[in-house]
């Protein structure tokens, strides 16, 4: 009985230390993107700092060179103004610390809002 209980425990605390599988690297953002507004991307919290990317939706590139990325230093999220045409199927890239990347699904630009104007 001594032996089952202490097995029992012990394998207890090996469930209860085993890491919690991590989240994957994922973007969210927008469905749709108003011309000259702010729009607001979000992404899985990894490892900083963090390099966006906006890229035409039909364009298969991750990183390349002579991209100049929006860099992010410690937080998750960051706005970009739309700058655009109506019409622009985009999607966002985040590389992050340790060359992971995260791409967004496709984005459309929308006419500017009223107040936001061209």
């Amino acid at each position: 009985m001594f032996l089952t209980t202490l097995l029992s425990l012990a394998i207890a605390s090996l469930v209860v230390a085993k890491p919690m599988a991590q989240q994957p690297f994922r973007v969210s953002t927008p469905t749709e993107l108003a011309q000259c507004a702010p729009a607001q991307f979000t992404w899985t919290a990894t490892v900083a700092p963090y390099y966006l990317t906006i890229h035409f939706a039909d364009d298969n590139a991750l990183f390349t060179p002579e991209e100049d990325p929006i860099i992010v230093r410690s937080s998750n999220t960051a706005a970009w103004i739309i700058d655009y045409p109506e019409g622009t199927h985009l999607r966002v890239h985040v590389r992050d610390a340790t060359g992971e990347v995260a791409a967004s699904e496709s984005m459309v630009t929308l006419k500017a809002l009223k107040g936001h104007g061209l």
